[in-house]
């Protein structure tokens, strides 16, 4: 059985403040991986929970990199993990989940006085 991924950036807690929202996950390559899966989650604000929880899940498959780049458009708070797979499609444990939050500062683009 193929080892869990080691996971490098975004480290837990990593605040991103640009736009777009290009996000770009790595982790360690492990001995034995033929490809890896990785499992984007966001936090509903309206629900109080992560859409993971209720069901809808958005796993990416067949990544034969240590990298993997996704814009994430949900909301503002998201996490991730990934595991391994074998050449015999057999799956390591997933990694634990590991935070990040987008704030994005507001631009105010008007040309008049804000307080006329």
């Amino acid at each position: 059985m193929v080892s869990i991924p080691k996971q490098l950036y975004p480290a837990d807690g990593t605040v991103f403040d640009h736009s777009p929202r290009l996000t770009t996950l790595e982790w360690e390559d492990v001995q034995g991986a033929a490809s890896y899966k990785v499992e984007i989650d966001s936090y509903s604000n309206e629900t109080g929970t992560w859409l993971s929880e209720s069901g809808d899940l958005w796993i990416s498959t067949g990544i034969n990199e240590t990298v993997y780049t996704f814009e994430f458009l949900d909301t503002e708070q998201g996490r991730w993990r990934v595991w391994a797979v074998d050449a015999a499609g057999q799956e390591s444990d997933k990694s634990d989940w590991l935070n990040f939050n987008y704030e994005l500062p507001v631009e105010n683009n008007s040309t008049y006085p804000v307080d006329a």
